[in-house]
């Protein structure tokens, strides 16, 4: 078979979801399928864009933001001349774009992927957009995977059609055998027993990063020399730059270390006492699972899926979102408790290899591709109860 992704991503690092692909263009490989990424445009990482390539996987770009009609030409003749046997679509507005097209290009499977929750001010009366949106998904695809139940179940509330929508995870790898800890923490100048907290998240408000950054006013004078290392950039240089002010005021110049866009996210992690993501929406945060593969617990925000990823109590701990002073609170329960940390990031690697495993996450999407190919009958609404 020939399978198509279309990403609706510009690729700015080598995390978890490149990873993912990776790894599935190797699984569809070795079965005999083909497989195409297209790209808004060309990934950051050349490492990650070789990694592909030798896995078999062919890239091109034809990007969509901002020149819709274009995108609708463009990959109207990209499909004329490189017909596919499953498209499988991402990001919006990419994905409702090439779905229609495929449709009516013939393309026999259509698959597309949830990755994100609803942003609270979206959860608000469910906006009529959102419900066009996941009801036109529902239209074109034959399956709609949601990377998390709790994604799954904030789409059905839309209109999402239950007998379309299958939950599976995205997987990761285990973490890797190198011990960077006190390598990391010499490049950064932290001190060896210092208690750090890594974030690895996007400077977008949804990420929630400025309320990590109020719960660390109310923590420091509370935990001597704490430090912080947050990995993650973003596309828009004003939310960075709001960040870091909100940073100075709060006098946390010398607790945070802005770490910037990483490739190497496994090994900065391995530098951290407790993993934090303060998110206000999330999917399935692959950082947290990263984060518990490398024996980290993890503090974080209950929205989405998290809970699906972070087992309260037994792999970390679950705080309401927008609240610093609960995140603070639950930072420093495992801050001031070392076997607590010790005995969470052991549950949480343990559940993360057993849920998460990426050759057992993308084997499976590689089965379904294979078995909707193979009978018409199969692309039927599933039956619920």
């Amino acid at each position: 078979m020939h399978v198509v992704h279309t990403t609706g991503l510009v690729s700015l690092k080598y995390g978890g979801l490149e990873r993912f692909f990776v790894r599935l263009a190797g699984e569809c490989g070795r079965r005999g399928h083909r497989l195409t990424f297209l790209w808004e445009r060309a990934p950051a990482s050349e490492t990650f864009a070789r990694d592909l390539a030798a896995a078999g996987a062919a890239s091109a770009v034809i990007p969509a933001r901002g020149r819709p009609a274009g995108f609708l030409i463009d990959f109207g003749r990209w499909l004329r001349d490189n017909p596919c046997d499953v498209l499988h679509a991402h990001f919006n507005p990419v994905a409702l774009l090439a779905l229609a097209v495929a449709t009516l290009r013939g393309v026999p499977v259509r698959v597309s992927t949830l990755h994100s929750g609803l942003a609270p001010e979206e959860q608000a009366g469910f906006r009529l957009h959102n419900r066009v949106t996941i009801r036109a998904r529902s239209l074109l695809c034959h399956r709609v995977l949601a990377v998390s139940q709790g994604v799954r179940d904030q789409f059905a509330a839309l209109g999402l059609n239950r007998g379309k929508a299958l939950v599976h995870y995205l997987g990761i790898e285990p973490a890797p055998a190198e011990n960077a800890r006190a390598r990391i923490r010499r490049e950064f100048g932290i001190a060896d027993d210092a208690p750090v907290i890594v974030c690895a998240a996007f400077h977008d408000p949804v990420k929630g990063v400025d309320v990590l950054l109020r719960a660390l006013a109310l923590l420091r004078p509370a935990v001597p020399g704490l430090r912080v290392i947050q990995a993650g950039g973003t596309m828009i240089p004003q939310q960075t730059e709001d960040l870091r002010r909100l940073a100075a005021e709060l006098g946390l110049d010398s607790t945070v270390v802005w770490a910037g866009q990483r490739n190497d996210i496994r090994s900065v992690l391995q530098a951290g006492d407790v993993y934090c993501q303060p998110s206000r929406s999330e999917g399935l945060p692959l950082a947290i699972l990263e984060a518990s593969s490398t024996g980290l617990p993890v503090v974080a925000s209950r929205v989405g899926g998290v809970a699906e990823a972070v087992l309260d109590g037994q792999t970390g701990l679950l705080v309401p979102p927008e609240s610093p002073e609960a995140l603070a609170q639950a930072l420093r329960v495992l801050l001031d408790d070392p076997g607590r940390r010790r005995a969470l990031g052991e549950a949480g690697r343990a559940n993360t290899a057993e849920q998460f495993d990426l050759g057992r996450q993308t084997a499976r999407l590689a089965d379904l591709y294979e078995t909707l190919a193979a009978s018409p009958a199969a692309r039927h609404p599933l039956k619920t109860s």
